[in-house]
């Protein structure tokens, strides 16, 4: 009797959403999904794995500090203060030339389908023209596409535009992963901003891809929630410090249970190094229930879950910097993948 011959099926990821979207019986090469193909053949950036949706923003002047913003984030997926690493004023200090949170910028993000500004946080990296984000702040489920953005850097309080260290810039364009424009994929929940011009009188933070496992690491968050301080929530920078561990090999994002609030995401998410040099590990995006660790598993604590909050950690999952720059920063760039907003705020 002849055995049966065995059918090997190769499982794939795509090259574009890094989601799993069907199989092939032999590949030698990276390959999109059904829903990023037609794009993908048109994309001109050398890094697929990344491969961007980018669009135009309404660059007219917004009001500064609107007196009416609403929350980002829905209730399933807001940011959390969880009690054990509280969040502290930062001094304005920081926040002046060459201070350690110079770089850290307060948005007001438009939405096409929102009635008023959201607030959010974000970070200039590589250069002063080029904020980082979480993708949600500009691609929201609920509020669709961003389609302004207004940033300011040394903001502290609705006043800012009095004091010499302030700054201010409308966004120019925006580019956010693919993976999140077409499958709200939360480990690709980022997204770069384009100002309209650099800020003047700034550094960028530093940054690197995420180490695949630490252990007793200190990290500080450091950004703009917006439910705080009472009678004036929003106008000041918070940071939240505390030791983790984490594994990219276990769990691609980063945990912790530092405290956060609604427009902490986009947040950057410090490493402190022996020499408590900061650098950026990653992006502060949301909230989420997950299983109690065994060792918190006693009779009295209850409930099988946990509150944590979470962070994209950088250099993971096609999370890639550098290549979201070069989409964005490209005279080059594919229209086909790159949309325009006619609307006006």
């Amino acid at each position: 009797m002849v055995p049966k011959k065995k059918r090997v099926v190769w499982v794939w990821l795509c090259c574009c959403c890094s989601n799993g979207r069907g199989m092939s019986l032999l590949i030698d090469k990276l390959l999109p999904c059904n829903c990023c193909c037609i794009t993908y053949h048109r994309q001109s950036c050398r890094h697929p794995t990344t491969a961007p949706v980018a669009w135009d923003l309404d660059q007219c002047k917004t009001k500064l500090a609107p007196a009416i913003t609403q929350i980002l984030d829905d209730d399933s997926e807001s940011e959390a203060a969880l009690g054990k690493n509280p969040q502290d004023p930062v001094d304005k200090k920081h926040l002046k030339p060459r201070g350690k949170y110079r770089a850290i910028c307060k948005l007001f993000v438009t939405f096409e389908g929102a009635l008023f500004p959201t607030e959010a946080t974000g970070w200039c990296l590589i250069e002063n023209g080029i904020v980082a984000t979480a993708g949600h702040c500009v691609y929201h489920k609920v509020h669709g596409r961003a389609i302004a953005i207004e940033a300011h850097i040394s903001y502290h309080g609705a006043d800012s535009e009095l004091r010499k260290t302030h700054e201010v810039r409308m966004a120019a364009d925006v580019a956010v992963h693919r993976g999140w424009h077409g499958n709200f994929s939360r480990e690709n929940d980022i997204a770069l901003i384009r100002l309209s011009n650099p800020f003047d009188d700034v550094l960028p933070l530093k940054w690197k891809p995420c180490p695949i496992q630490g252990e007793r690491m200190q990290i500080v968050i450091a950004g703009y929630p917006g439910d705080i301080p009472a009678g004036r929530p929003g106008q000041y920078m918070y940071e939240s410090k505390g030791m983790i561990d984490w594994d990219l090999q276990q769990d691609p994002t980063l945990i912790y249970r530092l405290d956060t609030s609604p427009g902490n995401s986009g947040s950057p998410v410090f490493h402190v190094g022996e020499d408590q040099e900061l650098v950026v590990i990653g992006v502060h995006v949301c909230t989420e229930a997950i299983e109690r660790p065994v060792n918190e598993l006693r009779s009295d604590r209850a409930g099988p879950f946990i509150q944590v909050n979470k962070a994209i950690a950088i250099g993971h999952k096609g999370n890639n910097f550098d290549n979201l720059r070069q989409y964005l920063m490209s005279p080059n760039k594919d229209f086909g993948t790159r949309g325009s907003n006619s609307f006006k705020v």
